[in-house]
């Protein structure tokens, strides 16, 4: 069975400011990226 994830406004904004957490911790656009990815698709998971 696939299931469809539907983000609320919440979690969007949560995930932005963990992306800018990120960012500023790596100084890093790849492994911010990488990090959200990992992040959404444990999610998914």
């Amino acid at each position: 069975m696939k299931y469809q994830i539907k983000y609320s406004k919440a979690a969007i904004c949560d995930l932005d400011r963990i992306w800018l957490e990120v960012f500023k911790a790596s100084q890093s656009y790849d492994i911010t990226v990488q990090y959200i990815d990992d992040l959404m698709d444990k999610v998914e998971s």
